[in-house]
């Protein structure tokens, strides 16, 4: 998949549209600041066996993901939630590695679509 592809840009016109500029940058940077984290939360979680915890980490980071337009990630928390809530960790596996994957270039794309303060 192309890095193009990696956000929907009509998105963060959205949200423009809707708070501003600084609402947007501001929720790019939440997003930026948090989002490893969470990622990471979900890889310990994976490792540790733990659905819960996976689960929870991987619905907290799919809702900011679809919010800001970063639909491969979206669509991976979203797969791997759901299997993570049916424990079929070993399945979560690729789900989270497209997100530990795409995460970092994501982060950069929203960073550089939305105005600087």
């Amino acid at each position: 998949m192309s890095a193009e592809a990696l956000l929907e840009p009509e998105a963060i016109t959205r949200l423009i549209g809707f708070g501003g500029p600084k609402l947007a940058r501001g929720m790019v940077e939440l997003f930026v600041a948090n989002a490893p984290a969470k990622a990471a939360e979900a890889r310990e979680a994976l490792d540790c066996g733990d659905a819960a915890a996976l689960r929870a980490a991987l619905h907290g980071l799919k809702s900011s993901a679809g919010q800001l337009g970063a639909m491969t990630l979206f669509r991976a928390c979203t797969a791997g939630e759901e299997l993570a809530s049916r424990g079929e960790l070993t399945a979560c596996a690729a789900h989270l590695q497209r997100v530990e994957a795409d995460l970092p270039v994501v982060c950069r794309q929203l960073l550089a679509a939305v105005p600087s303060r």
